[in-house]
């Protein structure tokens, strides 16, 4: 079974290096109008960095689905 995360961009970082490696922190999106689902994933974050410079830039503030399933 999967799990299916609302999350919320809530910042971002990008390599002074080479400015092509950004990093991501989410965390789950709560309140009334979510409810439904939050409920069973009530709390969490995410970080991970994209090195791929073609990869879609997330908006800051935007929220995301991430599912999470076994390999």
């Amino acid at each position: 079974m999967a799990l299916r995360l609302k999350m919320k961009l809530w910042t971002t970082l990008q390599s002074a290096a080479d400015g092509k490696n950004v990093s991501y922190n989410l965390a789950a999106v709560v309140g009334d109008e979510n409810k439904p689902w939050s409920k069973f994933t009530p709390t969490g974050t995410l970080h991970f960095t994209v090195t791929n410079p073609d990869a879609e830039e997330l908006k800051l503030g935007g929220e995301y689905f991430v599912t999470i399933e076994g390999a």
